[in-house]
This record gives structure tokens, C-alpha cells and sequence, in this order.
């Protein structure tokens, strides 16, 4: 992953290739060469590429995480004035709110004669004054942001100062977590309450019961990555991906978008950071690991092959059924009890 910037860097025209990077690709690569050192990288790429990479990397779990979005807009000083103004349009304005909000007041001025300008405040245009929260805050940054969409955008200006003066945080962290799921589900990842869904309770009528046939994937969705070729050894905790690869042609991609959809799951009901590189990869180890106690408690319970019980139980169900064996039991029991047979 480090590498990827030194790679990078030998094309002659970035234009053409940053903006066909998938979008946590782009995030992962961005901070592994280090936001504060990949404007010339930020600078290609495309304001949904920026939105999205917003969307994984600048949250802490339900809410915007105003201080790592700072770092992504610093990023973003590369940027000639108009494709910054364009990018700041294009990110949702209530997360741009709640940051702004997390550096200045904002006090707009009154019809009033007798108005006095608040102490250390800063204006543009004399109807918004500014003031840092912190004392030791320059705010030169951030003043310069302010500066641009004044020049290049002024009713998105105008839009962000009013909602720093009226609009109410916790209706701004309501309203951006919609926008920002909207988004994460078009790229596969569930809601919160949907992916915890993995860790329900499960009753053993259910759980051993074993469908005739499953229904068919509908749900496609871009992949937000490029995902490496998978390889199998031996070990009995890659089971699951073992009987997955075997399957024939037209079952395979289907079980691997559902094994991906099963880590995504993982992902966000762990609350692991979507901009790690190293999510993705460890809620997929989770998931093979976990599914695959499932799989071969149901193979062993209804002595058919593994392979047939992936053609007719869901990975859900399977991840489900190997963590409350793991859970209740501390550890997977060898076979099922003569009581559950």
C-alpha cells in the first residue's frame, strides 16, 4: 500500500488514471502516502471520489468526525480555486457545517447602528463575522476556504454561514448519517441496525433447518475496491472459501458477492474504520472464520456435503449459527449433541 504513491507517480497524466480508482482505493491509497503530502493526487480526483472517501474515513461511529475531515479539506489545498469550490458544493453541507462549527462562531450582523464587530472576529464581506473557539487558532486554513467559496460560490457562502449562525448540531449529525448510508449501501455496506442482524439470537428450529433451495442474488453493487485473487490452504478455517471456489461457474461470483456482502456486514457491525486498509481484510477473516463453523455444523448435522449446503443456506445464516456456537459453548463443539439431533 505504501508503494502505491511511488507507483503513482510514473504516470505522466494522473488525470486519467486517479479518476478510474475505485473509492476506497483512492482513500487508502491517500492515506498511506499522507494526506498532508497527496494534493497532487487529491487534485484528480472527482468530487464523488472525494465524497465518498469523506464518507469512510471522516466518521467516528454515528457521527462526523470534524477534526480527520479538517485534514481531508487541508488535503484538498492542491486544488485550483474552482475545483475546490466545485468539491466543497458537492460534500454535504451539514457535515461542512459541523466542522466550520467546530472552529468559529459565526455572528451576522444586525440592522443596527450601534453593531460592535466581536472582538478578534475576521469578515469578508462586513455582514458574517468570524471568531475562532480556540484563542490560539489562526483559522488561516480554514479562512482561506471561506475565502474561495466567497469568490467562487457565494450562495453556497451564504448557505453555510447562515447554518453555522442558526442550524442545530445534532439535526446536522441526524440528517448527514441518511446521506452517508444512502451512499455506503450503494457500495455494499448495510445500516447499523441491519448488520447487527449477524449477531441475533438464533433458535434452534431455525437454526437447523436447511431450505431446498436458496433464493438468487438480486442486489448487485460496485465495488468500493479491487480485491486480490483469493487462495485457500488447508486449514479447516478456510472452509468456507475453499467449498466457495469450487462451486461451478455461475454459482461462484454469486457466493463471493455474498461472502463480501457477509464482511461488509461484519465491517460495520464491529464498527471497524472504513478507511483502514486493513478492514476489509480482517472482517473477511472474521467472516470466512465464523461462517465456516456454521457450514460445517449443518454439513455434519444433515451429513451432506458442504458444497450442497452453500447451494442452500444463506452466509448470514451460517455466521449467525457459528458465532452462537462459538458464543455459548466458548468453542465450536466437535459434533452436534444426541439432544439437537
Amino acid at each position: 500500500m505504501s508503494r502505491r504513491g511511488e507507483l503513482l507517480a510514473l504516470f505522466p497524466d494522473l488525470s486519467k488514471i486517479i479518476p478510474a480508482l475505485p473509492d476506497a482505493e483512492l482513500c487508502y491509497t491517500l492515506k498511506a502516502v499522507g494526506l498532508g503530502d497527496a494534493g497532487w493526487i487529491v487534485s484528480n480526483a472527482t468530487s464523488e471520489q472525494i465524497k465518498s472517501c469523506v464518507d469512510l474515513d471522516a466518521w467516528h461511529d454515528h457521527e462526523p468526525d470534524t477534526s480527520v475531515f479538517g485534514h481531508w479539506v487541508s488535503a484538498l489545498s492542491d486544488c485550483d480555486d474552482n475545483a475546490l469550490a466545485e468539491i466543497l458544493r458537492e460534500l454535504d453541507p451539514e457535515v461542512v457545517c459541523l466542522w466550520l462549527r467546530s472552529r468559529i462562531s459565526v455572528v451576522l450582523k444586525q440592522d443596527d447602528s450601534n453593531f460592535e464587530p466581536p472582538e478578534r472576529s475576521q469578515t469578508l464581506d462586513g455582514q458574517f463575522y468570524f471568531v475562532a473557539n480556540a484563542e490560539k487558532d489562526d483559522l488561516q486554513e480554514l479562512l482561506e476556504v471561506v475565502r474561495i467559496l466567497f469568490q467562487k460560490d457565494y450562495w453556497t457562502y451564504f448557505r453555510l454561514m447562515q447554518a453555522v449562525v442558526w442550524e442545530v448540531d445534532i439535526e446536522n449529525q441526524e440528517w448527514a448519517l441518511r446521506w452517508r448510508n444512502g451512499r455506503l449501501q450503494d457500495m455494499g455496506f448495510p445500516e447499523f441496525e441491519e448488520a447487527l442482524g449477524i449477531y441475533a439470537p438464533i433458535k434452534k428450529k431455525s437454526r437447523d433447518f436447511l431450505p431446498e433451495d436458496r433464493e438468487p442474488l438480486t442486489n448487485e453493487w460496485e465495488l468500493p475496491v479491487w480485491l486480490p485473487s483469493l487462495t485457500t490452504s488447508q486449514g479447516e478455517d478456510q472452509n468456507l472459501l475453499r467449498v466457495i471456489n469450487e462451486l461451478p461457474d455461475n454459482r461462484r461470483q454469486e457466493g463471493l458477492l455474498r461472502l463480501i456482502s457477509l464482511a461488509n456486514h461484519v465491517a460495520i457491525a464491529d464498527k471497524l474504520s472504513l478507511g483502514d486498509s486493513e478492514t476489509l481484510p480482517k472482517a473477511m477473516k472474521k467472516a470466512i472464520d465464523v461462517a465456516g463453523k456454521g457450514l460445517d455444523y449443518l454439513s455434519r448435522l444433515h451429513n451432506i456435503s458442504q458444497s450442497d449446503i452453500i447451494a442452500r443456506a444463506g452466509l448470514v445464516h451460517l455466521f449467525r449459527i457459528g458465532n452462537e456456537l462459538s458464543t455459548n459453548a466458548g468453542q465450536v463443539r466437535d459434533e452436534p449433541t444426541d439432544r439437537e439431533l
